[in-house]
């Protein structure tokens, strides 16, 4: 069951859809996916579209990241509430790397997702907007 459920996600980000998973009896959802509901431990989850939208609350510069990741290093990676709840850490543009405790102090801001190719991998970014 989790390999699928890890399998659809990426499957979906391949095609640039952020799917995750929400539970038909609290209502819950979950991003990036996971087998039972959080809240509730319900198992019985439904695929649903996320909007893509949330607030980045706080972020960090890497500057010596690992893998693939070094070729578009320096970059932030920070905390996203997302509309729908989930909080998700994950790399976000749009912030000042110059002086991030400067650029924390504006936030919470609000961002929206894309889906990236980074080498081989889709990852999620969100794009602070101004």
């Amino acid at each position: 069951m989790a390999e699928l459920i890890v399998k659809t996600f990426y499957d979906n980000l391949k095609n640039g859809k952020l799917m995750g998973l929400k539970c038909p009896k609290c209502g819950t959802h979950s991003f990036p996916p996971k087998g039972t509901c959080n809240k509730c431990g319900n198992p019985d989850l439904t695929w649903v579209q996320m909007s893509g939208e949330g607030k980045i609350n706080i972020y960090s510069v890497l500057n010596y990241p690992g893998g693939e990741f070094q070729a578009v290093a320096p970059y932030a990676f920070g905390l996203v509430k997302m509309k729908e709840g989930p909080v998700y850490y994950t790399m976000v543009k749009g912030v000042d790397l110059d002086d991030p405790w400067k650029g924390n102090m504006k936030l919470p801001v609000d961002a929206t997702a894309k889906v990236e190719k980074i080498g081989t991998k889709n990852v999620v970014v969100f794009y602070a907007k101004k």
